[in-house]
């Protein structure tokens, strides 16, 4: 009878212990997420100058998603800042002429120099997709196009599978919100850590 007692009131400590530990485990997890999201957001990368592009790229890569993005492409390509666009990530129950009128593309333009990529599910599949291309026209150097939140994750995935290709960010202003951007903090340090994972 004492050491049924005796054991229950262990039992109990112990359990305690254990909600204590996870409690303040927890806490500094929350803690250090919120530090580290913080630090995301205000060291985020500035948009790209309008019309200020690096010389010398073979051609312009748009992930598509917020605003502005197939738009700032299609002003760097037909400044002569690559010979070639692809636009990943496009719904696949979209026509190319459904793209080319949402955007005011000419035939000309569509028909020597724009791509479609419809395989990309998410930024991973984004970057498969616009290596792939860069490896099926022999381009050394590409402009990668998509919105400020989103370049750092971006340019992760896109570096980790071809270091060997120049590749130069071009952010485009987007209206963030804070749910936006914790979220895409989250999936940034599920890239980092599944990226050094597989190194």
């Amino acid at each position: 009878m004492v050491r049924s007692i005796y054991k229950r009131a262990y039992e109990r400590r112990r359990r305690r212990k254990f909600i204590r530990f996870t409690t303040r485990l927890l806490l500094l997890l929350v803690v250090c997420w919120g530090l580290g999201w913080g630090y995301f957001v205000m060291t985020a990368p500035a948009p790209a100058a309008e019309n200020q592009y690096p010389d010398n790229m073979d051609g312009v890569a748009v992930l598509t998603g917020s605003n502005g993005r197939v738009e700032a492409g299609l002003k760097a390509l037909e400044a002569g800042h690559g010979s070639r666009m692809l636009i990943s990530g496009i719904n696949a129950s979209l026509s190319d002429q459904t793209i080319y009128s949402a955007y005011s593309i000419g035939e000309d333009l569509a028909s020597c120099c724009i791509d479609m990529g419809r395989k990309a599910q998410d930024t991973r599949g984004n970057a498969v997709e616009a290596i792939t291309w860069a490896n099926e026209h022999n381009m050394q150097s590409v402009l990668i196009i998509t919105s400020d939140l989103h370049i750092r994750r971006a340019m992760l995935e896109l570096r980790a599978l071809a270091p060997q290709l120049q590749m130069h960010p071009y952010p485009v202003e987007t209206d963030w919100k804070i749910t936006a951007s914790a979220l895409e903090y989250s999936k940034y340090l599920i890239s980092l850590v599944r990226i050094h994972l597989m190194s």
